[in-house]
């Protein structure tokens, strides 16, 4: 693990952190641009983003969310509130 502090980016000369990740397990290693100061932090930070992002493709493949076609704020409310009440 390789952590980089205040690089600048861009024209803006954006402020970024560069975490560079690679685990045992992990089939390739990650890159991530952040503002979070420290290593720890961003593990942390991108541990709980990728838990998120699974679940939300769990529930998108296993409730068919795509092919519901929600348009309504009414009834995507009222379909989370289901997703939550059956999990």
């Amino acid at each position: 693990m390789s952590f980089t502090a205040r690089v600048l980016y861009g024209p803006a000369k954006a402020k970024l952190n560069l975490l560079l990740w690679w685990e045992a397990e992990q089939p390739e290693p990650w890159l991530i641009a952040i503002t979070l100061p420290t290593a720890e932090e961003t593990k942390r930070a991108y541990r709980l983003c990728m838990g998120i992002e699974e679940m939300f493709k769990d529930l998108k493949h296993t409730f068919a969310l795509e092919s519901c076609q929600c348009q309504s704020t009414d009834r995507i409310t009222r379909l989370g509130l289901f997703v939550l009440v059956i999990f």
